[in-house]
């Protein structure tokens, strides 16, 4: 008898083995030829964890959407980039690189070493991260080989606006910058959508939300920009930041066709020689960037109506 009941809870083990390992593997959206499992879901809401701690805190259910929105996205851009490139030959690319050793420095790990075991505590490999990495550099190095001769930026007027701004003082301030981006339609949709982001901002916080709705680069690492200097930021961005204080955010600001709101996560004062040039070519670098964040959101919206998404 007791090795009947042996058997028995084997073959009940068994089956239920094979149901998780089924409902885990079960399609839930395709993208053109590309397929997305649940199991890929949990797998990137881990990755999205990985990289900003703070959705450890977020709702499974909005942790679920944001991670299948972001495997989406990568879906889209492989599709694209896969056109011209063959994926996985540029692993060791000194760009990609980069780009990984940012990643974990951004979080406070230190070497890949260190990097790799703190991975694993989310089931995440560090070739399956090289992986994620080398799809969002090679976007980039798309949208920058595009639409670099269509960036407008005029020198000169930067060069006379900086002049005014910092004066060639010997001090200096720099903001910790976290960011949230959202493209908006009409002034109506702009109402509804500033509500929406405030309210969001108050119930799960600044860093979630972004996550969440910002549609920047920085989304995945719940909006934070890094340190920036007052000499890189441009004078309507500058002035709206100036006077709050630690851990407080800007109205939302418009620019073109989209609107920033902006925390102050920290703030120092440098005692630096400000060099003229050398801050008229960060401010010059932070316009082409957001010039071609625009032309990679537009890029992206134009390509994604000729894919088939089925979900």
């Amino acid at each position: 008898m007791k090795k009947i009941s042996f058997f028995f809870i084997l073959i009940i083990i068994v089956l239920l083995s094979d149901t998780s390992y089924s409902y885990e593997n079960s399609i839930i959206y395709k993208i053109n030829n590309e397929i997305i499992t649940k199991y890929d879901v949990k797998k990137e809401a881990n990755y999205l964890k990985a990289l900003n701690p703070n959705l450890k805190d977020l709702d499974i259910s909005k942790l679920r959407k944001l991670a299948l929105k972001s495997i989406i996205r990568e879906k889209i851009k492989k599709i694209e980039l896969e056109k011209s490139k063959t994926l996985g030959e540029y692993l060791d690319d000194p760009m990609i690189l980069n780009t990984f050793k940012n990643i974990y420095r951004n979080i406070g790990i230190k070497d890949e070493d260190a990097f790799e075991q703190y991975l694993k505590k989310f089931n995440i490999s560090i070739e399956w991260t090289k992986m994620k990495l080398e799809i969002e550099t090679l976007w980039n190095s798309l949208i920058y080989n595009k639409y670099r001769n269509q960036v407008s930026i005029d020198k000169e007027e930067i060069r006379k606006k900086l002049k005014r701004d910092i004066k060639l003082k010997k001090t200096q301030k720099k903001f910790l910058l976290s960011e949230i981006v959202v493209k908006f339609n009409s002034s109506q949709e702009f109402l509804g959508l500033t509500k929406m982001i405030k309210e969001s901002i108050a119930k799960i916080g600044f860093s979630n939300t972004a996550s969440i709705y910002s549609i920047s680069s920085s989304a995945n690492k719940g909006g934070k920009i890094g340190w920036v200097n007052q000499t890189s930021l441009s004078p309507k961005i500058l002035n709206e930041i100036k006077d709050l204080v630690n851990g407080e955010y800007t109205k939302p600001i418009k620019i073109d066709s989209n609107f920033i709101i902006l925390k102050i996560e920290d703030s120092q004062i440098t005692n630096i020689q400000i060099k003229l040039e050398e801050a008229l070519n960060k401010r010059i670098l932070n316009e082409r960037n957001r010039q071609l964040d625009q032309f990679s959101t537009i890029f992206f919206n134009r390509i994604k109506k000729n894919i088939i998404i089925d979900g």
